[in-house]
């Protein structure tokens, strides 16, 4: 399974990012932009990292949860591409 950590479109501390699987017949990479479900509302992101480490992926976790699929492409290119980091850090929706 294929894991993804994103950093979702809400008024949350800089940096705060929120780990969901990848459905198989879903293809993302870093940069690209996604719908996510969070609590009960749906909303966008942009995925950060990607592993099919579990452990790696849960890492800094401190209650176990079950995980929630990635529901769709925003775009179907990445957003954000490997070469512009900088742009990286900075706060989603800010």
């Amino acid at each position: 399974m294929t894991y993804v950590a994103v950093a979702v479109q809400a008024p949350l501390r800089p940096g705060r990012l929120f780990t969901y699987t990848v459905p198989p017949d879903l293809a993302l990479n870093p940069g690209h932009l996604v719908w996510v479900p969070f609590g009960p509302q749906t909303l966008q992101g942009i995925v950060y990292a990607q592993t099919d480490d579990r452990e790696a992926a849960l890492a800094g976790e401190t209650e176990p949860f079950d995980l929630k699929p990635v529901r769709g492409l925003v775009l179907p290119e990445p957003l954000l591409r490997p070469r512009h980091p900088h742009c990286w850090s900075l706060p989603v929706g800010r």
